[in-house]
């Protein structure tokens, strides 16, 4: 068996922006796989400013066929490429989660809309009709365990705790075993217990080979609860004051997991978005669930959100009302959706709030409002807006630091660990680390490595 790398594993001088992931596999029975095959982007500067290039991974159109697409998890950097690889190949199957698969309607059509919007149509082919063939190509895993496939590959998945839905995956062929981390957290959220030993069964223990995340093998990351504590006093602050909050987040389910937070806390917060509405019907359905680590969410801790996603011109009345309201809202980056629209009316006021909950990509609105003072002007969507409102930072990742990859590296005892996703100095400073007990390498894109 062998592996050649496609993307996220960049080199030292990887470009802005964030990669995509995505890994071959083939077989000495002939058996054809891909592994997660995403879409990213890459910042340029050009006379009208800064720009955005689509960046997906190393073309696969020379092969004559692909069996298997394994996929992690629903993010478009893993996953927004599947719809291309799918019509390149009808032949081939798809195999994800049950949670996953049912978000990824959504997600898909979102990327679509954006590809339209920056100018990059026909990477994302993505329409009704397709994903209707893509769903009668789909084995869903609706529990962690083996699947016998064909010519004896077998692959296996397990929870890593970094979203709904989201797995490690195993293939195990030619007499060997190589895992893929995918996206990994330990953290526990209000909707997902994180990764932990007892996702790692012994079974699986003494991989060949692990490919392990690094997105911050750099740093330590702050424990959840305290970032949680922190963004919840500053909130709570704020509307005592008579302000408006409006937390951002990087997606459906980080704006879920924001306004769980806060209602934990006490806070009645108001959840808007495209993504976060379609989180929150799966969340609450039975396709909501695969594993022990999807949490069942308390009905009186539900009940303290006020979702708007039915609720027509819900800004506007809110505001008129003059009373202090915590919104959470989606996209994280002020590029668009509804934290755009909120973001306008809230900046200019003195008494309000903006919280950015995740990594600002650079060359977006959230990572210019960062380096922005009270007074200056921040551009959304061509419109000038004045920024006079509080602008904290909190870091609610869900991705796992360098001391958590570590404990998770032990978890697996695999003999051989390759670094992905991540950028090289990421990946460098966590090999460092990893080197002393682990033989660990830094694969860089289109290499091949025999297992």
């Amino acid at each position: 068996m062998k592996v050649t790398i496609l993307g996220a594993c960049p080199g030292k001088s990887g470009g802005s922006g964030f990669s995509a992931s995505g890994n071959l596999l083939q077989t000495e029975q002939g058996v054809t796989m891909v592994v997660d095959y995403g879409i990213g982007y890459e910042r340029l500067k050009d006379s009208s400013g800064n720009t955005q290039r689509a960046v997906t991974p190393k073309s696969v159109s020379n092969l004559e066929k692909i069996d298997y697409i394994l996929l992690t998890h629903r993010h478009n950097d893993h996953s927004g490429m599947v719809p291309w690889l799918m019509k390149k190949f009808p032949k081939a199957t798809l195999i994800t989660t049950l949670p996953t698969f049912h978000f990824l309607g959504s997600s898909w059509s979102d990327l679509a809309r954006m590809a339209r919007i920056f100018d990059y149509p026909g990477l994302v082919p993505y329409d009704i009709a397709l994903h209707e063939d893509i769903r009668k190509r789909t084995i869903l895993v609706t529990r962690p365990g083996w699947m016998h496939l064909e010519r004896g590959v077998r692959v296996y998945f397990n929870s890593n705790g970094h979203t709904r839905g989201s797995a490690y995956i195993v293939v195990e062929a030619d007499g060997k075993r190589v895992g893929f981390s995918g996206d990994v957290s330990t953290s526990d959220t209000p909707t997902l217990a994180g990764m932990s030993p007892w996702n790692v069964p012994p079974e699986i223990r003494g991989l060949d080979l692990l490919f392990l995340e690094s997105t911050h093998g750099n740093r330590n990351i702050e424990p959840r609860h305290l970032v949680v504590d922190y963004m919840n006093d500053v909130v709570k602050h704020t509307l005592r004051r008579g302000g408006l909050s409006l937390a951002i987040a990087l997606g459906g389910d980080r704006a879920i997991d924001i306004a769980l937070d806060q209602a934990q806390s006490g806070i009645k917060p108001c959840l808007d978005g495209g993504l976060p509405g379609h989180a929150w019907e799966v969340y609450h359905s039975p396709e909501g669930y695969w594993c022990p680590n999807d949490v069942r969410i308390n009905p009186e801790l539900s009940e303290r959100v006020t979702p708007l996603f039915e609720r027509n011109n819900a800004l506007e009345s809110m505001l008129r009302s003059g009373n202090a309201y915590s919104v959470v809202a989606s996209a994280g980056s002020l590029q668009g959706g509804q934290s755009v629209k909120w973001a306008e009316k809230i900046l200019p006021d003195h008494r309000s709030l903006i919280l950015q909950c995740n990594f600002q990509f650079e060359g977006t609105p959230g990572a210019e409002l960062e380096k922005l003072d009270r007074g200056e002007i921040l551009m959304l969507k061509g419109k000038p807006v004045q920024v006079n409102c509080d602008v904290v930072r909190v870091e609610a990742s869900a991705h796992a630091g360098a001391n958590q990859l570590l404990r998770v590296a032990s978890w697996f005892d695999a003999r051989r660990i390759a670094l992905y996703h991540g950028s090289w100095h990421s990946r460098s400073t966590l090999r460092g680390r990893l080197a002393k007990r682990y033989e660990t390498s830094i694969p860089l894109n289109n290499d091949v490595i025999d297992i």
